[in-house]
């Protein structure tokens, strides 16, 4: 069991209630909230999880690198405070003007309707061609679900792919739920969408999705809602693991484990990368990057057969230190808070929400994961996505 400082841990506890207050005051059902729970579990998620007396990843975990892990914890929700209050309400940045002529402009149209439908088609035959090199395949075959893709190469061009899946189709079950009676369709959309965000075996995104569909989209939202959200959460994490029986073993499985994923392993990638900092064991010119050699020691495994990612500040603290770590934040908070600010004010969630969900998919890239080729990868399709759709709207059909 881990030492962690009070004293410390009072503080970061006080200065994520007075962040929730700022949230709430500003809008608890928003982009902002979501944003938010994401800085949550990374810099405060571990703490509490170690603080109950969980000792997992203890290969990475250290007294000392809590407590520095905890100071980065307590300057990131100040700096977040600080920077919503004077910068959020700004209208003259260039993310805000494009957001603003966006939401003005995105007219659905029958192009638009073309476009998604050809989205879903491409990923539907994708998924056929490739079904049975899927980790979903193995896991309807064994119970157990396969190796992720990202690692095994094992069909063309899945980053990509997944990449689609993870902007594009969400997208488009946004667009049809706001322009079709069709509801069959949309219970297909919503199902597929699922489907593609859980086919190549990354279930944190799935988690996301459905609770951006709660807070962002639907109308009423209640307790049954939100419990039942919750329970399609645990069930598909728990289907992907394999645990297909509710026996003694799997149900402590699902406490323990579920709460592990979403609010200690990405926030212990970080606490990782200090401990590793401080004992030298990073090889900053190793084949192997830092993610992956953080993934060795956090799992004892061999090189190259896993990755740990965590915030991207995470990545810059090892290789250019804390002071240009600092730096980097603070220009991100200068480019992040006007696009979520002006996102929130100007676009509605419901009419809005597959701009919406472009713009959080944007925000979960880069606090869940480091700045790599696939995230710019990513970036970029959302922002083609977007300007297509801002490009289909302007033209009128006769």
């Amino acid at each position: 069991m881990f030492e962690i400082n009070t004293i410390q841990f009072s503080i970061l506890l006080f200065a994520f209630s007075v962040w929730l207050l700022v949230v709430i005051k500003k809008g608890f059902r928003s982009l902002y909230t979501l944003y938010y729970f994401l800085n949550l579990t990374i810099f405060l998620g571990p703490i509490l999880y170690y603080k109950i007396g969980f000792i997992a990843y203890y290969t990475v975990v250290s007294d000392n690198s809590i407590s520095e892990f905890m100071y980065i914890g307590i300057t990131i929700a100040i700096l977040n405070i600080l920077f919503v209050k004077t910068i959020g309400k700004s209208r003259n940045s260039l993310s805000s003007k494009a957001i603003q002529e966006l939401a003005i402009t995105y007219r659905p149209n029958q192009l638009i309707n073309n476009y998604f439908n050809f989205i879903i088609l491409f990923c539907i035959v994708y998924i056929v061609l490739f079904f049975k090199s899927l980790p979903l395949y193995k896991l309807i075959l064994t119970g157990e679900i396969g190796e992720r893709l990202d690692l095994t190469g094992a069909i063309p061009f899945y980053i990509t792919v997944s990449s689609i899946f993870m902007i594009l189709v969400p997208s488009a079950f946004f667009y049809f739920k706001e322009t079709s009676k069709n509801k069959y369709l949309i219970f297909f959309l919503f199902v597929f969408s699922l489907l593609a965000l859980t086919a190549g075996g990354n279930k944190g995104i799935v988690s996301f999705f459905i609770l951006f569909y709660l807070l962002i989209y639907v109308k009423n939202l209640g307790v049954l809602k939100s419990s039942l959200g919750g329970i399609a959460v645990i069930f598909i994490y728990a289907v992907s693991k394999g645990r297909t029986s509710l026996d003694a073993e799997s149900i402590n499985y699902l406490v323990e484990s579920p709460f592990r994923r979403l609010f200690a392993t990405q926030g212990v990638g970080f606490i990782g990368r200090i401990k590793m900092v401080a004992e030298n064991k990073f090889n900053l010119q190793s084949d192997y990057n830092i993610k992956q050699q953080l993934y060795s020691e956090m799992y004892n495994m061999p090189l190259g057969t896993g990755s740990g990612p965590t915030h991207f500040l995470g990545d810059i603290y090892v290789g250019y230190g804390i002071i240009l770590m600092w730096l980097a934040y603070i220009i991100f908070l200068l480019i992040l808070v006007p696009l979520i600010y002006s996102a929130d004010k100007f676009l509605i969630r419901r009419k809005h929400s597959l701009i919406l969900w472009n713009i959080f998919i944007f925000i979960f890239l880069f606090n869940m994961s480091d700045i790599s080729i696939a995230n710019v990868l990513r970036s970029s399709i959302i922002i083609i996505n977007l300007f297509i759709i801002y490009k289909l709207s302007k033209i009128k059909l006769v």
